[in-house]
């Protein structure tokens, strides 16, 4: 396998690594090579709060199984 060496391949790696799109990956990278940082972290944000926003959701999901299984083992 291929070292990682530069700091644009070890950004995309972890980007990608973090479940972002190839398009964000490569918007990053630019901000990046542009020193538009400023940029880059509102896109980061971005997509933490989404990433958020979807943990929320599954966790809400799974404490209502949780809760279903608890609620039929206590029948039994």
């Amino acid at each position: 396998m291929k070292a990682v060496t530069t700091y644009k391949q070890q950004l995309i790696k972890s980007l990608s690594d973090a479940g972002c799109s190839d398009e964000m990956c490569e918007s990053c990278a630019e901000c990046y090579e542009n020193d538009e940082l400023g940029k880059m972290l509102l896109q980061l944000k971005g997509e933490r709060k989404c990433l958020r926003e979807k943990l929320t959701k599954v966790q809400f999901e799974l404490d209502t199984l949780d809760y279903l299984i608890r609620k039929i083992e206590q029948k039994k």
